[in-house]
């Protein structure tokens, strides 16, 4: 089956199918960086401020939300709002954890009013949205003044020699052991596409500026592999 952003029943789709397998293929394809990544989110977040109502867009199974969870310790815990459109993501990351609210919906369109919450987060899905532009919309949408979006996202190195070796491994490596832990060489191939497609995080912090958000940071993570952008409203 051919995966594409722009066919958002496909990708819905390619969620579903890979679901059961999706914290384990994710640990193993991404060599343990995957665990370190959204701890550093969690860890970032929690230094500006402790949320006191947060809003996990494109939730998948939910990691993020309990890596916030272990950080906050003893601290009270936040209201929580889950949002993915993949019943089966969120299934998974219920049976992990009870806690938040959970909602299947699109975040084109979210189910909430405006300025409902002071944090959101979105970890390895605004890649997959077919409107990026629509999303960051939607986000400064519900987000408090001086609230702060959380994005996190898989891009491209910038240095040739890291690129070469990043686009062999995603092309090579990881739809084989795709196909091996999860049972379909077509999602993880989809993988590489769709970080080839991805806009430049310039075009992205360009996108955000048009939608609202005043302040903006982005943190490159191992040299560039994945990038954290932290966005005020």
């Amino acid at each position: 089956m051919k995966y594409s952003r722009r066919q958002p029943e496909t990708i819905r789709e390619l969620f579903d199918s890979i679901a059961p397998e999706y914290d384990r293929a994710n640990r193993i394809l991404s060599l343990g960086l995957y665990h370190r990544w959204n701890q550093y989110l969690a860890r970032t977040m929690l230094e500006a401020r402790t949320p006191r109502n947060l809003c996990d867009l494109c939730s998948g199974t939910g990691e993020v939300i309990r890596e916030l969870e272990r950080s906050l310790a003893t601290r009270e815990l936040p209201e929580i709002h889950c949002v993915d459109f993949s019943q089966a993501m969120l299934e998974v990351a219920k049976s992990k954890n009870p806690y938040p609210t959970y909602h299947v919906a699109d975040v084109l369109k979210l189910p909430f009013a405006d300025q409902s919450f002071d944090t959101l987060t979105c970890a390895w899905g605004i890649r997959n949205v077919s409107d990026h532009e629509q999303c960051l919309k939607e986000a400064a949408r519900v987000l408090t003044p001086r609230g702060h979006f959380y994005i996190l996202e898989l891009t491209r190195p910038r240095s040739k020699w890291i690129r070469f070796i990043h686009e062999f491994y995603l092309g090579h490596c990881v739809p084989l052991l795709g196909k091996w832990i999860a049972r379909n060489e077509e999602a993880y191939l989809y993988l590489q596409e769709s970080i080839d497609s991805f806009v430049s995080p310039e075009k992205l912090i360009l996108h955000a500026q048009t939608a609202g958000f005043q302040k903006i940071e982005k943190k490159p993570l191992v040299f560039g592999i994945a990038t954290l952008f932290i966005l005020e409203r």
